[in-house]
């Protein structure tokens, strides 16, 4: 029987039969569960250090000029890091295997994800 292509894109290859992701081939049937996680927020860590900042600006403390524009510029960069960030895409296999893939791009990610799913679920 001929093996059915469900996606393929690069050196990603996703069939009912196996899903290839670069050099390392995983039999579809082997995989039990994928999913998608987010990149975590720093959101929380740039506020802290915005927040210290005013601290340092509301006091007024003159030896802790230098400090705040330290703080600044981490907060800033911080900030910046956030959105680029990769979202991953992970999968288990029966050996207790964990895979992922990183992207920023979740969309791609998502259609891997649903590819994989829909070669699972197919008859062998």
């Amino acid at each position: 029987m001929e093996d059915t292509v469900v996606f393929q894109a690069g050196n990603i290859h996703i069939s009912r039969t196996a899903v290839r992701i670069g050099e390392v081939s995983y039999p579809t049937n082997s995989i039990r569960n994928v999913f998608i996680v987010a990149p975590q927020p720093l959101g929380w860590i740039a506020a802290a250090l915005l927040a210290l900042l005013a601290a340092i600006g509301l006091f007024g403390v003159p030896h802790f000029e230098g400090v705040a524009s330290l703080v600044l510029l981490a907060g800033a960069g911080l900030f910046g890091v956030a959105f680029v960030l990769p979202y991953r895409l992970m999968f288990n296999t029966d050996g207790n295997e964990t895979q992922a893939l990183t992207s920023r791009d979740r969309d791609f990610l998502a259609d891997i994800k649903k590819a994989i799913e829909i070669a699972v679920t197919m008859p062998v």
